[in-house]
């Protein structure tokens, strides 16, 4: 993908697949799970599932952001767990308010603080209590750590890039469940390498090729796909920022693209 690509898929998301240049609000999307967990503090069954799923998806940059601050694999899955483990209590949420409107923003600060209590403390935590609030995969978290230690980020860096990672790659996911469900398995295959936000390898023409189509063609359902996926991405943004943080998703989408080009 080159430049001119990967700012359409930056801050021009639209409600019309990209066609009006009008920013989507967050407000056009359904309640976002991160909204609904700090609007439903207590407990709420509907708010624990919400916080829940958002764990499940952001735990690796936690995990990375442990491990850059100096901490070997199982102390690394130890801290994670425990600090899921109070996250999932909703304890963490007691604080939450408008000021805090990114997830992203709100669970960093919060981290900082949790680790800092562990360093405090003379005993290790053991694993949470016994309890494994979320699933971690500590083989493949490694093998992942492993490549994108080499880079040199410091802790902060490499959690902000691993949740913009995160997004992308949850947007891709959706996408392409959406393209199977569809019975476009093939056409997706040839067309998703050019899609994610650094693509570049590959030539269009040799895919279009492999379907059996013009360049032109190949083009045009390119476009749709991309038009979607600025769509989807959005949504997976509005999910991390509350409705009442106004500049919250084009702060969002614009934060995301600087990360990731750095």
């Amino acid at each position: 993908m080159d430049n001119s690509d990967k700012h359409r898929l930056g801050p021009t998301n639209t409600a019309d697949g990209g066609r009006s240049g009008k920013l989507v609000s967050a407000g056009s999307f359904p309640e976002t799970r991160w909204s609904l967990v700090v609007q439903l503090q207590g407990g709420a069954t509907e708010s624990c599932r919400a916080l829940e799923q958002l764990c499940q998806l952001y735990w690796y940059p936690v995990y990375a952001f442990v491990r850059r601050s100096g901490n070997g694999p199982h102390d690394a899955e130890d801290l994670t767990q425990s600090f899921f483990s109070m996250v999932l209590s909703l304890e963490l949420f007691a604080r939450a308010d408008d000021t805090k409107g990114k997830l992203r923003s709100f669970l960093l600060t919060a981290l900082k603080r949790f680790l800092g209590q562990q360093r405090e403390k003379s005993d290790a935590l053991r694993r949470g209590g016994g309890v494994r609030p979320i699933s971690i995969d500590v083989i493949e978290a490694e093998k992942r750590y492993e490549i994108e230690a080499k880079d040199q980020l410091s802790p902060d860096a490499a959690f902000e890039k691993r949740w913009a990672l995160t997004v992308i790659d949850s947007a891709l996911a959706r996408l392409g469940e959406e393209q199977r469900a569809k019975g476009r398995e093939r056409h997706w295959s040839a067309l998703q390498p050019f899609l994610a936000w650094n693509a570049g390898a590959g030539s269009q023409e040799d895919s279009a090729a492999e379907l059996g189509i013009t360049i032109g063609a190949f083009r045009a359902a390119l476009l749709r796909l991309r038009r979607r996926f600025r769509v989807i991405l959005t949504e997976e943004i509005s999910h991390t920022i509350l409705e009442s943080d106004v500049d919250g998703l084009d702060g969002e989408i614009a934060y995301l693209f600087r990360v990731l080009s750095k």
